[in-house]
């Protein structure tokens, strides 16, 4: 999940994350004073990754979000009938009007 690497006289904190829509390999980089200080930060952003609150900073498109939110979420959570519902929804309505804009920007 992470790493702690000594740089000169600083120490950089490596997040692995999980990997994005395009299936590129996602980290995130911190820089700390002390190796103390390196720790506190590995540890906090690892409690942030397992609660689900750490936000990925990535390009994505509106379309490309909702991708990867219906297979996801909605196939996950909801019965057959209510997913195609949804689907037909996102594909009829979203997806022409709003698909190509980019909703992140990191």
């Amino acid at each position: 999940m992470g790493s702690i690497k000594k740089r000169g006289n600083k120490y950089q904190v490596i997040i692995e994350l999980e990997k994005d829509i395009n299936e590129k390999r996602i980290r995130r980089y911190f820089t700390a004073n002390s190796e103390a200080e390196a720790k506190k930060i590995l540890t906090e952003q690892e409690y942030q990754l397992q609660q689900n609150c750490f936000v990925i900073p990535t390009e994505v498109t509106f379309g490309e979000f909702l991708n990867y939110w219906f297979d996801n979420y909605v196939k996950i959570k909801n019965e057959k009938n209510n997913t195609n519902c949804i689907q037909t929804y996102i594909r009829q309505i979203h997806y022409p009007q709003v698909g190509q804009y980019t909703i992140c920007k990191g």
